[in-house]
């Protein structure tokens, strides 16, 4: 009887290398790992950090207990010796975006990669500063921060990078979580057309976290909220994050002074760098609460306990946040955008990112109780089929690194 050739599997780990490990691609990378260390005759296998950067989280620790070689390096050119000095067999990454040039002659080797997006190409006809306003010489109306300008050059640039990855071995696998990433793939490389892309929900953890009533309340109270009467926004200061579209829709609201909208109400805004790139704008901002990026415990007590969460993206390649703050039960305003919509079906409430008017009539939707009521519903409904498929994903995508059926 033929024995079956044992994976060696090689993980690319730069995705928890850096200073802020806190995005999509970290936490599928994250969620995929975790799955694979479960594996017997893991300890034949490896993963790679660059030696410069700090590893974040518990990352190497996790790898470190089952035994999986640490391979430092100072740049990708390392990967072919390792390969060849440790025999693996295939390597797998979960933000692959660099140039593999160096590997493209191991055609032996599989590489398996899960590929989040194109959102450079996408956006490529829009271009801003990190908090969403402009500062190129060019643009006449400094007003006019929430619309973009071409940039051909950087879109060569970055097809030329996406290229090199979904080309990086002749041996190849390529998984998306969205029809929309796989059809964009398509659409940008038309000459790619026959590669072979398969579409798995993105992997993550929908349980909900164990956190003291007291710690919950602590955290509130430092923020100075009340249960339910708090809208939430996140990753501000990223410009396709689209955040400055959805503070001026609630200072809109505010502004006409809505007797169904508390006193107290009010909106808490992370991932704030400069807080006078907002405030400045605003006609009521005492009613907003600005906060940089928080821990993950944080992060989640507010999901928690939003009357609503505004996920304004104006680019996803499959879209966490929102369902992040379903689990909850959560009431979630979403940009109709990209994959945005086929991941959260009609869980939602949806508007138009570019137009606030949009943005501003879904806020004051979700004052009303029929609205909300019949939102919950569909949550209860159909989140926990998100999440068996969720997890049914994770052990393919895992079964498919390990060339398993």
């Amino acid at each position: 009887m033929k024995m079956k050739k044992i994976e060696r599997v090689l993980f690319d780990g730069t995705f928890y290398n850096g200073k802020n490990p806190f995005h999509g691609g970290g936490e599928y990378g994250k969620a995929v790992l975790q799955k694979a260390l479960e594996r017997k005759g893991i300890q034949e296998c490896g993963i790679f950090f660059i030696k410069s950067q700090p590893v974040q989280g518990n990352i190497l620790t996790m790898c470190i207990e089952k035994g999986i070689r640490i391979h430092p390096i100072c740049d990708i050119r390392n990967i072919p010796n390792i390969i060849k000095k440790y025999h693996y067999t295939t390597v797998y990454s979960a933000i692959p975006y660099r140039n593999w040039e160096c590997v493209k002659s191991m055609e032996d080797i599989r590489f398996i990669c899960s590929f989040h997006g194109l959102r450079t190409l996408e956006l490529a006809d829009m271009e801003a500063s990190e908090t969403g306003f402009y500062n190129q010489s060019e643009i006449i109306n400094r007003d006019d921060f929430l619309y973009g300008c071409s940039h051909s050059e950087n879109y060569k640039m970055n097809r030329e990078l996406y290229k090199n990855t979904l080309l990086a071995f002749k041996n190849s696998k390529i998984i998306t979580g969205s029809q929309h990433t796989k059809y964009s793939i398509y659409q940008h490389f038309p000459e790619l057309q026959s590669l072979e892309i398969e579409v798995l929900d993105d992997p993550m953890k929908l349980q909900e976290i164990d956190i003291d009533i007291d710690e919950e309340k602590k955290i509130l109270d430092i923020f100075k909220l009340r249960e339910t009467n708090y809208g939430m926004i996140i990753s501000a200061s990223i410009w396709y994050k689209n955040g400055l579209r959805g503070i001026l829709a609630y200072d809109a609201v505010f502004e006409k002074n809505y007797s169904f909208v508390p006193d107290d109400y009010k909106v808490v805004v992370l991932g704030v760098k400069n807080v006078n790139n907002f405030a400045n704008r605003l006609k009521h901002p005492d009613r907003f609460v600005f906060q940089g990026y928080v821990e993950n415990t944080v992060l989640e007590v507010l999901y928690k306990y939003a009357h609503l969460f505004l996920f304004l993206s104006i680019n996803e390649g499959y879209g966490y946040p929102a369902l992040e703050a379903m689990k909850y039960g959560t009431l979630c305003a979403c940009s109709v955008n990209t994959s945005i919509s086929e991941v959260c079906q009609d869980m939602v409430l949806y508007f138009n990112p570019l137009l606030i008017d949009e943005i501003e009539n879904r806020i004051l939707q979700s004052f009303s109780t029929e609205i909300r009521s019949e939102k919950e519903k569909i949550i209860a409904e159909k989140l926990p089929t998100v999440k068996k498929q969720q997890l049914k994903a994770l052990e393919k995508i895992v079964n498919i690194i390990f060339n398993e059926a």
